[in-house]
């Protein structure tokens, strides 16, 4: 981890929260100008065209002076996350909403115990993605497996799915709760549910549910 790469994201969404106060507000512009830093193309899947970025232009100095693309994608570590578990601690009123991101340690021993390490392809599927730090480790560990990963909560989601365009991961990430939508790519309604993977906003209403399990009397 270097330091210098936490310091930069630091101090560009300090500048977001002070121009943009409020719960969630700062961190939601901060986030999708991270993301959209990482890759060009989600440009046209957020709800704006950066307005507020260019309309003052004091504050886009400050913002644009403070990243570095480069440097950001040189530190393989998910920065965001621990950044975001902070951001919450700070900003939340209770601390049941902060949401519990399991440390690296944690990770690449689940990680280690289930995924082999292989040049092999293989399919890997995370079904808590979380911030993606698992689905980074996965990558790592069998460089050209085919991620597939599901997260239930879209700013977590969005974090994981910012790791992936940072560090130019090829995975499936979709905004779902693996036990309630099938998620099965060997299934029709699978499938069709996974064509909604990597995308910026909640298609939950688009998703096909899992069928209900039979009760045999």
């Amino acid at each position: 981890m270097k330091q210098i790469v936490r310091t930069m994201l630091e101090d560009i969404l300090s500048v977001f929260t002070d121009k943009f106060p409020g719960e969630f507000i700062g961190w939601d512009r901060f986030i999708e100008f991270i993301a959209t830093e990482a890759r060009g193309s989600l440009f046209y899947k957020v709800n704006h065209k950066f307005e507020w970025l260019h309309a003052d232009r004091e504050f886009s100095e400050r913002v644009l002076r403070l990243h570095d693309s480069e440097l950001l994608s040189s530190d393989y570590y998910d920065h965001l996350g621990d950044l975001y578990t902070e951001y919450c601690r700070e900003n939340l009123r209770s601390d049941f909403r902060t949401p519990r991101i399991a440390p690296y340690s944690v990770v690449e021993d689940i990680a280690r115990t289930f995924i082999k390490e292989t040049d092999a392809v293989k399919s890997v599927f995370v079904p808590y993605a979380s911030t993606g730090r698992l689905m980074m480790v996965a990558q790592r560990i069998a460089p050209n497996a085919l991620l597939f990963g599901s997260e239930s909560d879209l700013r977590l989601y969005r974090i994981a799915y910012t790791n992936l365009c940072i560090h130019n991961i090829h995975a499936a990430l979709i905004n779902a709760d693996h036990e309630t939508y099938e998620l099965d790519i060997s299934t029709e309604a699978g499938r069709k549910n996974w064509k909604y993977a990597n995308s910026w906003y909640d298609q939950r209403k688009n998703l096909l549910p899992k069928p209900a399990p039979l009760h045999v009397h």
